[in-house]
C-alpha cells in the first residue's frame, strides 16, 4: 500500500482542518483515468484514488510538462566580466533591415512584410580575420518553418535576393547555409547555432549547442564560400510562417556580451577585427542572472527556497500574456534544485489538468473550475526532462558543465483566478540524500507510486517532500 502511514495533506491554503490518518490505497496503473475519491475536489486525500489494473503498454512520459512551443526565447542579461570579451574585441555588429524586420537593439531578426521569407544580414561585412558568433533560434512551433535558415553570404551588405541553399554547409558561389531541406526536425526552439568564419581562408563552420557539425575550426573541414576578396556577411532567413500565431526569429550575439560556448582558438567576435575573444571560464554559469528569496515572472512574485538561484532560461509571448522561467541551484557543479514557473494573465481558461491527475504521489485539490477559482498542489516524479522538453534543453545548454540529475522529485503548486494563473514546480535531486535515481521511463521508475512504498528510503523521502509542500503551500499562497 502506498504511503499508508502518512496523514492527510490537510488544508495548506489558509484553512485549518484536522489531521487524520490516510486511507489505504490500491495499486494504481497509469492507464485510464481513475474515479475521484469520495468528496471530489477538496477531499485532499494523499494517494487515495484508484483504478482497475490494465495491461501495461508503452507509457507516455507523465512528468509535468512545461509547454513553450508558442513562446519566444528571452536571452539572459549581459554577462559579467569574467566571461565577456575584453572591450577591444567586443563586437558592435547588429542586424540590418534588408528585407525583414529588426528589433531587440538590432539583435533580433524577424519576418517582414511579403513573400515566402525575409533575408536579414549583419551591418558589418568582413574580408579578413577569424570571426565567431552565436544565434539563438526562437520558433513558433516545434521546429523552424520551411524557409527559416542561418548562414553566410558573400556580397554587399544590402543583398536582398539570396534564398537559403537546402544543403547544410555546402556553399554555392555566394552563400552557405546550415539547415537541410526536409531536415527541419533536427532543430528546436532555443537551439544555439555556432558560426565560425575564417575570412582569410574563405571557409565557414556551423555548430549546434556546443558541437561542431560541418568540420571543426580547430582541426579542419568547413565549407568554402565566396571568391577571394569579396565581403562575407552573417545572414539569416525567416519564413513567413503564415499558419503560426508566433513567427520564427533569430536572436544574435555577435560578441557584444559573453558567448554561450567557447569560441574556437584564434577566433574573435564577429566584425571586431578578428581579435581573439576571452575564453569562457568556470562552469559556464557565472554570467547568468542570480536571485535570492524571490523572482518575478509574468509580473508575479514567486518565493524561492534558501540559496542562490541562477536563471537558466526564460520564455514569453509577444503579447506578454504568458511567461515561463526556469531557475536552478547548484552545488559542486551539480544541479541539485530547480524551479520552473509558468505565469499567465489570461482570465479565460479550462479546468487545470494537473488538478485532475489521479497518478501523483500526493495531491491536494481545493478547487478546479474553468475560468474561476483553481487551487491545488501535488508531488510527482520527473524523468527525461533534458531529453523530452524544449524548456529544459534550453536550461541545460545555458549551464553547460553542470551535471543534470536523471530523475527529480517535483512539488508543484497551481492557482488561478481573476488576475490569471500561475503554476510553480519545485524540483529536488534525491541523490543528495544518497538515493539512487536511475534513468527509466516514467511508469517504470522506482519513484512511481506503485513501487516507492517498497523502499523505505524512497518512502521517507516522499514523506519529507509532502511535509515540505504543506509548509511551502502557505508561503506560495501568501505571495498571490
Amino acid at each position: 500500500m502506498l504511503l499508508s502511514t502518512l496523514a492527510f495533506l490537510g488544508r495548506p491554503w489558509g484553512r485549518a482542518a484536522p489531521v487524520v490518518p490516510v486511507a489505504q490505497s490500491a495499486q494504481f496503473n497509469a492507464g485510464p483515468a481513475a474515479p475521484m475519491a469520495p468528496g471530489g475536489p477538496g477531499s485532499s486525500a494523499l494517494a487515495t484514488r484508484t483504478a482497475a489494473a490494465t495491461p501495461r503498454v508503452p507509457a507516455p512520459n507523465l512528468s509535468d510538462q512545461i509547454d513553450v512551443h508558442d513562446l519566444e526565447v528571452v536571452l539572459p542579461a549581459t554577462a559579467k566580466p569574467d566571461r565577456a570579451p575584453p572591450t577591444s574585441s567586443r563586437s558592435r555588429a547588429v542586424w540590418s533591415n534588408a528585407s525583414g524586420a529588426v528589433s531587440g537593439g538590432g539583435l533580433t531578426a524577424e519576418y517582414c512584410c511579403a513573400g515566402a521569407s525575409s533575408t536579414i544580414v549583419a551591418d558589418t561585412p568582413v574580408t579578413r580575420g577569424r570571426h565567431y558568433w552565436e544565434v539563438t533560434l526562437s520558433t513558433g512551433g516545434t521546429r523552424p518553418d520551411t524557409y527559416t535558415n542561418i548562414g553566410v553570404i558573400a556580397g554587399a551588405a544590402n543583398n536582398r535576393e539570396v534564398l537559403p541553399d537546402p544543403r547544410p554547409g555546402h556553399g554555392s558561389n555566394n552563400s552557405a547555409w546550415l539547415i537541410r531541406w526536409n531536415e527541419w526536425d533536427r532543430y528546436h526552439n532555443g537551439d544555439v547555432v555556432m558560426v565560425a568564419l575564417d575570412a582569410d581562408m574563405r571557409v565557414v563552420y556551423f555548430g549546434l549547442n556546443g558541437a561542431w557539425l560541418t568540420g571543426d575550426p580547430e582541426q579542419g573541414g568547413g565549407t568554402p564560400i565566396g571568391a577571394d576578396g569579396s565581403p562575407l556577411i552573417a545572414a539569416v532567413t525567416v519564413s513567413s510562417s503564415s499558419g503560426r500565431s508566433v513567427r520564427d526569429r533569430w536572436i544574435a550575439n555577435f560578441g557584444a556580451s559573453a558567448f554561450q560556448y567557447r569560441p574556437p582558438n584564434g577566433y574573435g567576435a564577429y566584425g571586431a577585427r578578428g581579435a581573439p575573444v576571452t575564453a569562457v571560464s568556470g562552469d559556464g554559469t557565472s554570467s547568468l542572472p542570480a536571485f535570492e528569496s524571490e523572482v518575478v515572472v509574468g509580473g508575479r512574485k514567486v518565493p524561492l527556497p534558501e540559496g542562490r538561484w541562477l536563471e537558466l532560461a526564460r520564455f514569453k509571448d509577444s503579447r506578454s500574456v504568458r511567461e515561463v522561467a526556469l531557475l536552478g541551484r547548484a552545488e559542486s557543479s551539480r544541479l541539485v534544485e530547480m524551479v520552473a514557473i509558468e505565469a499567465s494573465n489570461a482570465t479565460s481558461y479550462p479546468r487545470f489538468p494537473g488538478c485532475d491527475r489521479t497518478d501523483y504521489l500526493a495531491v491536494d485539490v481545493s478547487s478546479n473550475e474553468p475560468s474561476a477559482a483553481q487551487r491545488c498542489w501535488w508531488v510527482n516524479h520527473a524523468v527525461g526532462l533534458w531529453r523530452d522538453q524544449t524548456a529544459f534543453r534550453v536550461a541545460r545548454d545555458a549551464s553547460r558543465s553542470l551535471v543534470m540529475p536523471d530523475a527529480m522529485i517535483s512539488v508543484s503548486f497551481h492557482e488561478a483566478g481573476p488576475k490569471g494563473a500561475i503554476t510553480v514546480h519545485y524540483y529536488f535531486d534525491p541523490t543528495q540524500r544518497g538515493i539512487d535515481t536511475p534513468l527509466t521511463s516514467w511508469s517504470d521508475s522506482p519513484w512511481h507510486r506503485d513501487r516507492v512504498a517498497a523502499d523505505p528510503a524512497r518512502k521517507d523521502y516522499i514523506a519529507d517532500r509532502v511535509d515540505w509542500g504543506k509548509t511551502w503551500a502557505k508561503i506560495v499562497s501568501a505571495y498571490r
